[in-house]
């Protein structure tokens, strides 16, 4: 395990003045348009053959790997597209008497109607916008080439759901006690036709006998509850053995909506739901929550904040004065109750006082749980164990663990039920697979005119 601000970076990639630049099998850049994109209804990505490093499709400097540059282009940005790539692709002879002036090729998100008229006319291409699940599955079945594979597990958000589970199954273990204790003193209470002891005395707690703790709990979480070495445990159960994709497994890609995609044995692709309550929902509550427009500027204020000071607590709902032993008593006060409960004044203790940054946080937090939920609910109906999140928020250290977290609280607790072990990963260059998968459609579509010529 690994904190998150320390995930690794593998060495097949670096980020150079905005781009990330990736290391690839030389034969992944043989396409002689030397472009893709995925423009998504809020920013667009580019795969791109770069002009410093490419000649008419060859290196510059030989190597014995490609050179393959990654860029982001906001919305306001758009309209650039075309000509930056006139100015910066190392574009190949496409159009009369190249032997792919009839190629059709691919290209996806919903924006690039807006820029390809322009983009064909500037080039002398025809281009086909395709569903993003093509570029899913295409990455998925080439990432052993080129080294995608996940972060590692952030380990502060595996303690923090260890410990909401063990916090949830002692307060259930004492509920348990407590009816158990209650039904035994009711039951005695009938047997003798009274409520109170020969001697007139009320029944006393030490004549009621205890029960154990519920022996229904079972599975690898309860050896989790019961370590002293949680590293051990996440490095048996929750680690990948590999940096390979596992099939059945579930895709989820958060973008402006959320798709969840069903991988088979063959990595074949289908999709299972969708929800339009994702990325362009968050953004529209940034913008008018907290008056920004700048993402990366939100996600350094969710970093510096803290969510508990929005979000309702058990100690938000107690009454210090309360001494009586029940279903509430036994949670601690820090257990989470409300998503961004302390925003409304109906509260027993009144509105809460936060900072934009809390707000941030919580606004962040909200959207991760809803998305942990929702993934989890399909890692049970499609009956799954793990499943990748992918999609530009996923890049975000605090994103990641917010979303690990709840998952694995999820996950946890109905592992205690019977419920398999659900696995969250989360894939490296997570907001660029639709359009590397684009790309290497169209490799593959290269090869096939190529043996055909």
């Amino acid at each position: 395990m690994t904190s998150s601000s320390s995930s690794p970076s593998p060495s097949s990639w670096e980020e150079v003045d905005g781009e990330i630049i990736m290391k690839v099998p030389n034969k992944f850049m043989n396409f002689p348009l030397g472009f893709a994109t995925d423009a998504g209804a809020s920013i667009t990505k580019l795969a791109y053959r770069s002009k410093k490093d490419y000649n008419k499709g060859q290196l510059i400097t030989p190597s014995d790997y490609g050179l393959l540059r990654l860029r982001i282009f906001k919305m306001a940005d758009v309209c650039q597209i075309v000509d930056f790539l006139k100015e910066n692709c190392d574009v190949m002879e496409t159009g009369n008497g190249s032997g792919f002036e009839n190629v059709t090729w691919y290209m996806t998100g919903v924006i690039t109607q807006h820029f390809k008229a322009k983009l064909e006319e500037e080039f002398g291409i025809k281009t086909k916008l395709c569903s993003e699940v093509l570029g899913i599955q295409e990455i998925v079945k080439v990432s052993s080439d080129i080294k995608l594979g996940c972060y590692e597990l952030d380990s502060k958000a595996f303690n923090l759901a260890t410990a909401r589970v063990q916090m949830m199954a002692k307060a259930i273990n004492k509920v348990l006690v407590l009816e158990s204790n209650r039904q035994e003193a009711d039951d005695f209470k009938r047997k003798n036709d009274c409520c109170v002891c020969a001697s007139g005395e009320e029944l006393k707690e030490s004549e009621i006998s205890q029960t154990s703790s519920n022996s229904n709990f079972k599975g690898p979480v309860m050896e989790l509850l019961s370590t002293a070495n949680y590293a051990e445990w996440a490095e048996k159960y929750l680690k990948s053995s590999s940096n390979q994709f596992v099939a059945q497994s579930l895709f989820v890609l958060f973008g402006s909506a959320t798709v969840v995609l069903l991988a088979d044995e063959e990595f074949n692709m289908k999709g299972v739901d969708f929800s339009g309550a994702a990325g362009k929902t968050l953004s529209g509550l940034v913008e008018e929550m907290l008056h920004l427009q700048d993402f990366d500027e939100f996600i350094k204020m969710a970093e510096r904040g803290n969510m508990n000071k929005v979000n309702g607590l058990m100690s938000d709902l107690k009454n210090c004065e309360h001494r009586e032993e029940d279903w509430y008593s036994f949670f601690p006060d820090d257990y989470p109750t409300f998503e961004l409960g302390k925003l409304t004044t109906a509260n027993a203790k009144g509105k809460g006082i936060y900072t934009k940054d809390d707000l941030a946080a919580g606004i962040l937090n909200f959207q991760a749980s809803s998305l942990s939920k929702f993934a989890f609910h399909n890692c049970c109906i499609h009956k799954v164990d793990r499943v990748y999140f992918c999609g530009s928020l996923m890049k975000y250290d605090v994103a990641r663990s917010m979303i690990a977290t709840n998952f694995l609280t999820e996950s946890f607790w109905h592992s205690l039920e019977g419920v398999g072990l659900m696995k969250p990963f989360f894939v490296h260059q997570p907001g660029f697979l639709v359009v590397l998968g684009l790309w290497a459609d169209n490799v593959k579509l290269t090869k096939l005119m190529t043996d055909n010529f």
